[in-house]
């Protein structure tokens, strides 16, 4: 375990540290370790979320200063039709990369949260093999 650190042997090296306290307490250890080390994952997956929740506002942001750039001096002149057709551009376009980059967000987050979810059921199945393993605390 201590050759390869990671997730994964810290869980099983609290679990192997705790062993001669019996196998719930080598279960609760191994618990109470998987958590610790899941955390930093869980942070870094709201960041994610939080990005697939903020970008849509601010896709939006761009298309209220897109409006307001097109409609701010429009006259019936040539040049204002053309300014107005920049500022709706603006607009369009900020709302759309805004929705590209939530809807990719909440795809990569969903992803990324099944992957993990699926790592965390095969630890905790193997931890609990191995406390099965241990030999039983005599009382």
């Amino acid at each position: 375990c201590q050759k390869s650190p990671g997730p994964l042997t810290s869980i099983v090296m609290a679990g192997l540290q705790t062993r001669n306290l019996g196998a719930q307490v080598m279960i609760d250890a191994m618990k109470t370790e998987g958590k610790r080390v899941s955390t930093p994952f869980w942070q870094r997956l709201s960041l994610l979320n939080d990005i697939a929740i903020v970008s849509p506002m601010l896709g939006l942001l761009g298309t209220v200063i897109g409006m307001f750039y097109a409609f701010y001096d429009v006259n019936r002149s040539v040049e204002s039709i053309n300014a107005l057709f920049d500022g709706l551009g603006i607009a369009v376009g900020t709302t759309v990369l805004g929705l590209i980059v939530a809807i990719l967000s909440m795809l990569f987050s969903t992803t990324l949260k099944i992957r993990f979810m699926n790592v965390l059921s095969h630890v905790e199945t193997e931890a609990l093999a191995l406390s099965t393993l241990m030999p039983k605390k005599e009382v």
